[in-house]
């Protein structure tokens, strides 16, 4: 949705655009290719120099909304208004960021926009995409409707329309949008990662991670993208340390029951050995199921946060100690499970926090 709010409308005649500020074309071209981050602060190297410009506020107000920091814009499209209330797009990005703060004006502030330039397809795409937000989705329909039919080229009204389509789970309309805005920008990050949650929602987990990642190699700083990806890989870290918890427990049932019932070892050993086999099927079917480009991804994840690797590496050590353990039939070997259990723990631990960070 963010990378939507381009230079759409021209800021008012008092305050003209400074298009042809060299500190300002390394904004827009450091917003193109998807560095927000940059963008802020050269924008704001261009705001010190030159303090009070809608259209440089606006920009900001852009650069910190594409990087999500919705507080930051909200300030700026505050200050645009207070010097240019009849600024069609500060008003649209002021409405962006009201409905991604959670505020009830969000609302107005895009009828308001709508009413002030009906031709604008940026404020038919903003309010219906807050009216979706706020479960009017037919009326959010028909605004995204109007912005695609004003802007039929503009890959960026698709994205809206299809994004409203996905809120209101109809995930044929959404899957259309975004196909129709990749056909009219094939490198639309925005576009391919939420096609990509189509394709999660439609066919599961794994079939949408392509695009998603696809998405995240256009666009490193899309927040969606990188939520998703980091989301898979807390999923692959407690999986996996949830397989250990799941193979030691079986392990030490099954030691108990052998002991208790004056088994043959031999028939617990083989179990054991049964049992390991089952979870490596499991975590090479797992590993083959993740598209290649997501699996490097998943890697230099965990080497970045290297306590993700408790989970997987707990997983490995129960297979290595239980196949041992049914080769040898040395009852010592057993003991080394301890250490997957509780790296097992560990792991599941690292994710619940780190969910309750991202809640």
């Amino acid at each position: 949705m963010s990378d939507a709010v381009a230079d759409e409308y021209p800021a008012h005649d008092e305050h003209p655009p400074q298009q042809g500020h060299p500190l300002r074309e390394r904004a827009e071209m450091l917003l193109e290719i998807g560095r927000p981050v940059e963008a802020i602060r050269v924008v704001e190297r261009l705001l010190s120099q030159e303090p009070g410009q809608v259209d440089t506020l606006v920009l900001l107000a852009r650069a910190n909304l594409v990087a999500g920091r919705n507080l930051a814009a909200d300030r700026a499209t505050r200050a645009a208004l207070e010097i240019e209330p009849e600024n069609v797009l500060a008003r649209c990005l002021h409405a962006m960021t009201a409905d991604a703060l959670g505020r009830a004006d969000a609302i107005e502030h895009a009828e308001t926009a709508m009413a002030t330039d009906p031709q604008l397809w940026l404020g038919h795409a903003v309010l219906g995409t807050v009216l979706a937000h706020a479960g009017r989705f037919d009326d959010a329909a028909a605004a995204v409707g109007r912005a695609v039919a004003l802007a039929p080229e503009e890959a960026d009204a698709h994205v809206m329309a299809g994004d409203v389509a996905l809120a209101a789970g109809r995930l044929d309309a959404a899957e259309q949008a975004y196909r129709s805005a990749l056909g009219l920008a094939p490198d639309h990050a925005q576009a391919r990662n939420n096609l990509g949650v189509v394709r999660m929602r439609r066919s599961g987990p794994m079939t949408g991670l392509s695009d998603i990642a696809a998405a995240a190699a256009l666009d490193p700083e899309l927040p969606e993208a990188r939520h998703t990806l980091a989301a898979y890989v807390r999923s692959v870290t407690a999986r996996t340390a949830l397989a250990a918890l799941c193979g030691v427990g079986l392990t030490v049932v099954g030691g108990i029951l052998a002991t208790t019932l004056d088994g043959d070892p031999a028939v617990f050993r083989i179990l054991a050995g049964l049992l390991a086999v089952v979870l490596l099927g499991w975590l090479i079917f797992t590993a083959r199921r993740t598209p290649g480009v997501v699996r490097a991804l998943v890697w230099s994840t965990m080497r970045l946060r290297r306590r993700y690797w408790w989970g997987p590496a707990s997983a490995a050590v129960t297979v290595a100690v239980l196949l041992a353990y049914a080769g040898t039939g040395i009852g010592l070997l057993l003991l080394v499970l301890v250490v997957p259990a509780i790296g097992g723990v560990l792991a599941v631990r690292v994710v619940d926090e780190r969910l309750s960070v991202d809640r």
